[in-house]
């Protein structure tokens, strides 16, 4: 469930001044509108075909990353810093908490 889009402009008349019943500037309360009008889930095309998925509840927030990547996040947002740090042995002795995937992560994130 979600705002109801349109062809060639999706749902983004929905956020526009004056005619609009949500805003980019307070999305807090543009959310709380969501979350009680279409409930925990909501799935909204600010663009045509592009889908924002809204989640609300930390409980399917947690379900879906361990869905997507199991127990340890795999992100490929933060190589190059991955890389820039493993270039530098002797200033690294780690890739980072935040470059790091799976099971290395959660050994550094344990210490």
């Amino acid at each position: 469930p979600g705002p109801k889009s349109l062809p060639i402009i999706g749902t983004l008349y929905k956020y526009l001044p004056f005619i609009g019943e949500y805003s980019f500037t307070n999305l807090y309360e543009s959310g709380k509108k969501k979350l009680k009008c279409f409930g925990p889930l909501v799935r909204e095309e600010i663009i045509p075909n592009v889908n924002v998925i809204w989640i609300y509840r930390p409980e399917d927030i947690a379900e879906i990353f361990k869905a997507e990547s199991g127990l340890h996040p795999e992100r490929r947002s933060h190589l190059a810093l991955l890389k820039y740090r493993k270039d530098r042995p002797n200033i690294y002795n780690t890739g980072g908490l935040l470059p790091t995937n799976g099971s290395e992560w959660w050994r550094l994130r344990k210490e």
